[in-house]
């Protein structure tokens, strides 16, 4: 995948540099990011190579490139000096690669599981979607990420109802978390409590129809409702600890799955706890 080029310019060089080490390192995949201390230097690399935006708080002179300004107040338009960073990288992607989550591929559903409790799985979930360039799905017991927008709740009742345009609408809703394209969680495990098998299997063909990344499910103990829905993903990385209860946790689970569908087992790639960093 092609990076962006983004430029910087500001009067404030320290804060340029540090917007700059923040969007190499987290968002690297996407952009390739520069500061320039004098702006002749800026328009005349400009002219000669292009960049697809300039951050800077002197937009003059930038009239054939996207500029976004870095204002001193909050504006609808620009970027509040002292807001995060994390804001400006998404304000950047959301506007330069708007499609950058779906169309025609060959990715893959992944769940992350794991009956041992607090082992890291959200972390390891979000660590998986990075390094597939994919989309994270939450469905944690609780919602972990720092949201104000549980729109997983309405994407639950939609597919229940078989919204038809639900991956498009998906799409409006996908936020960034540190580099990585994120479905936050509904706030409670009981929203999924309504979701069945079937309507996975729905939602799932949808997205394959329509997605070109790998969508990867952060599945927490309480949500899944039903065993054997992890019969439906291409792949279930399961995390395992050898810690005393949280080992025969697995144990039980491994007997249960056994049990009641035994082909996930072909599914399954253990990942002992030591691997998860």
């Amino acid at each position: 995948m092609e990076k962006l080029r983004i430029a910087i310019y500001d009067r404030d060089v320290e804060y340029s540099r540090r917007l700059m080490n923040y969007l190499n390192d987290r968002y690297g995949k996407h952009m390739d990011v520069a500061v320039f201390t004098k702006k002749d230097s800026l328009l005349e690399e400009s002219r000669e190579h292009g960049f697809e935006c300039i951050v800077t708080d002197d937009a003059s002179y930038m009239e054939d490139t996207d500029v976004i300004r870095i204002c001193e107040e909050e504006t609808e338009d620009g970027f509040y000096r002292y807001s995060s960073a994390r804001l400006l990288a998404e304000r950047i992607l959301e506007r330069q690669k708007p499609d950058l989550s779906y169309g025609t591929g060959e990715g893959k559903m992944i769940a992350v599981y794991s009956p041992a409790g607090g082992i890291g799985k959200t972390a390891y979930a979000l660590k998986k979607a990075e390094e597939l360039d994919g989309i994270y799905f939450g469905m944690e017991d609780f919602c972990s990420l720092e949201t104000k927008d549980y729109w997983m709740e309405q994407l639950l009742f939609l597919v229940r109802e078989r919204e038809e345009n639900i991956c498009e609408q998906m799409q409006q809703h996908l936020q960034w978390s540190d580099g990585v394209r994120v479905l936050p969680s509904a706030r409670c495990f009981l929203d999924y409590r309504y979701m069945k098998k079937a309507d996975y299997e729905w939602l799932f063909e949808k997205l394959r129809e329509e997605r070109k990344q790998s969508v990867i499910f952060d599945i927490g103990v309480g949500s899944l409702t039903d065993f054997q829905i992890l019969d439906l993903f291409d792949q279930v990385l399961l995390l395992t600890s050898e810690e005393g209860r949280r080992w025969q946790k697995m144990q039980v689970f491994l007997q249960l799955i056994h049990q009641m569908s035994p082909g996930i087992r072909s599914k399954i790639t253990f990942i002992p706890e030591g691997n998860l960093g």
